[in-house]
């Protein structure tokens, strides 16, 4: 350093002097203590990390299951149709940009601020805990289907359309079927799910469920728990 010493680091313990210093873009600033560079180069602790990541925890609420009428089980046919209970879960409407100010959201404030925290949707997850009410395992084998489906908006959080194919109905055939992860005889079942990419930006995911009753089977006692990020 040729015998100076740089007002940015130095070879004394501290403190460090109270001056300005270089700021995101390497242009000095002055000293501003409640910005992330408030540290002056090479000093500890470092600057905070400038990314501000949404969180959002939902209840851990039941599973409201609900008498739809008689229908046959896929699996076993020949007990003719018999009575079959259906019941949802939704997530609440994401904001996955919520650095952009300028959207015709803000009239609306409907959506849950969460990062990606990149431009091709990596880094922001959805997940979802679907447990068992009674202390028991989940063993729904032949009796239950739980499918899911994504909803998706440009600009307005408001005019949410699906995205994927729904449980039930005309194109049932492609929905995402995640009822094998329910197969393992455990006592939870753990869901993932990744928002789309640009240029979505409003985003939720809704569980659907549907129990077909084998002899006198009744729907499974299940309590489910978002989390995203």
């Amino acid at each position: 350093m040729g015998g100076s010493v740089s007002k940015y680091s130095s070879s004394r313990p501290g403190p460090y002097p109270r001056t300005g210093y270089p700021g995101p873009t390497g242009v000095e600033g002055p000293y501003l203590p409640d910005t992330p560079y408030q540290n002056p180069t090479y000093a500890a602790p470092g600057p905070l990390g400038l990314e501000n990541r949404g969180y959002w925890t939902g209840p851990d609420v039941p599973v409201l299951w609900r008498l739809v009428g008689n229908l046959v089980n896929p699996v076993f046919p020949l007990l003719g149709a018999v009575p079959a209970f259906e019941a949802t879960w939704e997530s609440p409407v994401f904001d996955l940009r919520p650095d952009l100010k300028a959207s015709s959201s803000a009239e609306y404030q409907a959506a849950y601020p969460i990062f990606r925290g990149g431009a091709f949707g990596a880094g922001g997850t959805l997940q979802i805990m679907v447990r068992s009410g009674d202390g028991g395992f989940i063993h729904t084998i032949g009796a239950m289907r739980v499918c899911a489906e994504e909803f998706a908006a440009l600009t307005d959080p408001t005019t949410l359309i699906s995205i994927s194919p729904p449980p039930v109905g005309a194109g049932a055939s492609g929905a995402i079927d995640v009822t094998s992860e329910f197969y393992q005889g455990n006592q939870g079942v753990l869901l993932n799910f990744i928002p789309p990419s640009n240029p979505v930006r409003y985003w939720k995911t809704r569980l659907f469920f549907r129990f077909i009753t084998v002899g006198a089977a009744r729907p499974p006692v299940l309590f489910s728990q978002g989390v995203a990020q």
